[in-house]
């Protein structure tokens, strides 16, 4: 048997209901360059501020996926989250888009809507998102995807008939 967490009612009911926005953040060159290191992503338009500026963007651009590393702190953010004992585990993304660019120092944040809560079998509940990522200065999205995320839920002993 599934133990239902209250807080999956919660989620129930924000189903179709307009995206939840985080506050905004940015992310420095030194970030940048730490992420860029970590994954080796080293490429001069994310580290080389003086040879980015004459470059497309005016400067140095954030990583996607460094963006996309934030979701999960994103997610917890606006209350999208069933907390312990539910584990969340990333399940994967249908669709990734990046129709802009994050300038290094630019403020971002995320708006978050959940399109559907599924129970795909006992005790894994998954959430099929919407994220987009958007800079306070750019007419369109930095980035847009759809994501699921999985809560592997305890399941409650089954109750003991009587001997």
């Amino acid at each position: 048997m599934l133990t239902n967490p209250p807080e999956l009612e919660l989620l129930r009911d924000r189903v179709g209901a307009p995206a939840a926005v985080t506050a905004w953040e940015r992310f420095d060159q030194a970030t940048v360059n730490a992420y860029a290191a970590i994954t080796g992503e080293e490429l001069w338009i994310h580290t080389d501020p003086d040879r980015a500026h004459a470059a497309s963007f005016g400067g140095t651009i954030v990583q996607a996926s460094l963006l996309m590393a934030r979701f999960g702190a994103w997610l917890q953010a606006v209350a999208l989250w069933l907390p312990d004992p539910a584990t969340p585990l990333n399940y994967g993304y249908d669709r990734i888009r990046i129709p802009g660019a994050l300038r290094v120092g630019e403020d971002v944040r995320g708006q978050i809507s959940l399109k559907a809560l599924r129970v795909d079998r006992p005790g894994m509940i998954r959430l099929e998102l919407r994220v987009v990522a958007e800079a306070a200065e750019a007419a369109t999205p930095i980035l847009v995807a759809d994501w699921l995320v999985a809560f592997m839920v305890p399941m409650s002993p089954a109750p003991s008939s009587p001997t």
